[in-house]
């Protein structure tokens, strides 16, 4: 039995016996000081808070991104590998969204809904295909303070692969989740009573 639950288990044994002061004193003398040392809560370092993400410290990391980047206080412009990026903060509401646009969304064809669909599920991964203001758009929504660094580099690389692979692959990355063929399997849409396309 762990150290930590055999003084638990003393002390339990002490209410009922009615003396928890000398049961649990006996059982402490009994313990060797090593085991006593791990009965005490240690924290844990994977719990230990980060740094809440702020929009100074994203806007350091916007700019550790690209050089080609307009804007602070909650809005940048930015472009990375040569796709249009846009950063915004809504520090009242905690919520943060980046959004590449890809085309209007009224000269999507069927097919291509479909496929983004499809890809929202199995290609997409954390970034979105998305419409908004009447355009397709590839995304990405968190909560702004609880937003660590590394998430937020993913985040960026996802939304700009998810656009440059709009009507290709429709992925953000190599990986496809929940299909065991790689590289990810290009989506397809059938519109009922038509061939595969």
């Amino acid at each position: 039995m762990k150290p930590n639950y055999f003084l638990a288990a003393a002390g339990v044994l002490g209410l009922l016996l009615g003396s928890t002061s000398s049961v649990s004193a006996q059982v402490e003398s009994a313990l060797p000081s090593v085991l006593l040392a791990q009965a005490i809560p240690q924290p844990n370092p994977l719990e230990a808070q980060s740094e809440a993400m702020t929009p100074q410290r994203l806007d350091t990391i916007l700019r550790g991104e690209t050089s080609d980047i307009r804007g602070q206080d909650n809005q940048w412009q930015l472009t990375i590998n040569g796709q249009q990026v846009v950063v915004l903060v809504d520090e009242e509401r905690d919520r943060m969204r980046i959004a590449a646009p890809i085309i209007p969304a009224a000269q999507l064809n069927p097919e291509q809904v479909g496929n983004v669909l499809i890809a929202n599920f199995h290609t997409a991964l954390d970034a979105r295909y998305a419409v908004t203001d009447g355009l397709l758009v590839a995304a990405f929504m968190h909560p702004l303070s609880s937003l660590q660094e590394n998430d937020l580099r993913s985040a960026l690389h996802q939304v700009v692969k998810l656009a440059e692979n709009f009507g290709t692959s429709y992925a953000s990355e190599g990986l496809s989740f929940g299909t065991t063929q790689a590289p990810a399997p290009e989506p397809r849409f059938r519109i009922e009573g038509e061939r595969e396309i």
